[in-house]
């Protein structure tokens, strides 16, 4: 089994997971990049929310959790990963996945290379707002989950990050739509 999901039991013991960001809602699902490879963006269907998300791993997109809906991606540049994922949830009851904004840099360096949003249809404006705020992204111990404000107020917001560990995959909470996104780390 440890094949199926990428990685070996070794590898598997080494890994933390961020928590979740979002509702409670659906099943886990858990979408780990193959041994050697990290989160360099995530492959997503929406709809007027995020009905489905899998990382793309050096790229290629592999098996995530959650439904249908228009493909949509939102990628880093060649060469960078991900070092941060500030995260979006809709304020009713079930917090589904809205959209997120990717925090890139080139691997082995904390040097921000881009911040990439993934937003769904709809009056909306992306995590970092209308011109941006580059504090949202900050680091503290691994699986943190820091919460922002001031920017967007009317939907809750987090920012996950591994901090010096490298994102290997997502993990969260999808049925017909993704209910809660956190990160893999190792």
């Amino acid at each position: 089994m440890a094949a199926l999901l990428g990685a070996s039991p070794l590898a598997q013991a080494q890994e933390t997971f961020t928590p979740a960001f979002g509702g409670t809602g659906g099943q886990q699902f858990i979408a780990r990049c193959p041994a050697g490879t990290q989160v360099t963006g995530v492959f997503a269907r929406t709809g007027a929310y995020v009905n489905y998300i899998a990382p793309l791993c050096n790229g290629q997109p592999i098996a995530g959790g959650g439904g249908s809906g228009t493909r949509r991606s939102a990628a880093c540049p060649a060469g960078s990963v991900v070092r941060s994922m500030a995260v979006t949830s809709l304020r009713s009851d079930n917090h589904l996945l809205k959209a997120l904004v990717l925090d890139c840099a080139a691997r082995g360096s904390e040097t921000r290379t881009a911040s990439v949003p993934l937003n769904t249809p709809g009056a909306f404006t992306s995590p970092t707002g209308p011109i941006g705020n580059i504090a949202l992204f900050v680091t503290g111990p691994v699986g943190a989950l820091r919460m922002m404000d001031n920017v967007n107020s009317h939907y809750p917001k987090g920012t996950l990050t591994c901090d010096d560990k490298a994102i290997v995959g997502l993990q969260g909470r999808a049925g017909a739509a993704v209910d809660a996104v956190g990160l893999i780390c190792r």
